[in-house]
């Protein structure tokens, strides 16, 4: 599985005329619901010829905008524990977004033009 950082360097993705699925979640602890997510996207990408491709991000948006105490908040899996998990669910790329403020403040018009972070 190919894993593509997302950050402040990069500013849209890599360049592919190739559509794709994209399976698009948080993905924390990858658990059956994820699973399901991911498998179901797997099954759509194969009967279709095309690549499979699963984004989450680096931290969670609770933690960008202070919902909560610090000290209680955590992860169920590390981010390369969740990569793990993903890679056994057949992913052929994972996209990992740096998920900051600039980020979240993305309209859905500017982010569906693959900018990201610009």
């Amino acid at each position: 599985m190919q894993v593509i950082y997302l950050n402040s360097q990069q500013q849209s993705f890599p360049s592919s005329n190739q559509p794709i699925v994209l399976a698009l979640g948080f993905f924390d602890g990858v658990h059956k619901g994820h699973q399901f997510v991911i498998r179901t996207a797997r099954k759509i990408a194969t009967q279709n010829g095309l690549t499979l491709a699963v984004m989450t991000f680096n931290r969670h948006a609770s933690r960008i905008f202070n919902h909560g105490p610090l000290a209680t908040f955590r992860y169920l899996t590390t981010l390369k524990q969740k990569a793990e998990l993903i890679e056994k669910l057949a992913a052929d790329i994972l996209y990992v977004v740096d998920f900051n403020r600039q980020f979240a403040g993305l309209s859905p018009k500017a982010s569906s033009k693959t900018t990201l972070l610009g």
